[in-house]
């Protein structure tokens, strides 16, 4: 069984991305979503940076 985390959206990012109409962007959106889905905190860049300051995120 494969291990799946949980992404909590912020508001701000939910609603830039109601703007994003071109499907081929909508659909690299969701792309990350799975793999931050699929990997948590083992993503690697180019989809993730460390957030300075923040421990652990």
């Amino acid at each position: 069984m494969s291990e799946h985390w949980v992404v909590d959206f912020d508001v701000g990012a939910v609603q830039d991305f109601e703007g994003v109409k071109a499907r081929d962007e909508r659909r690299g959106v969701f792309t990350v979503i799975d793999k931050l889905r699929q990997l948590g905190p083992k993503l690697q860049g180019p989809h993730m940076k460390s957030l300075a300051g923040e421990a652990d995120l």
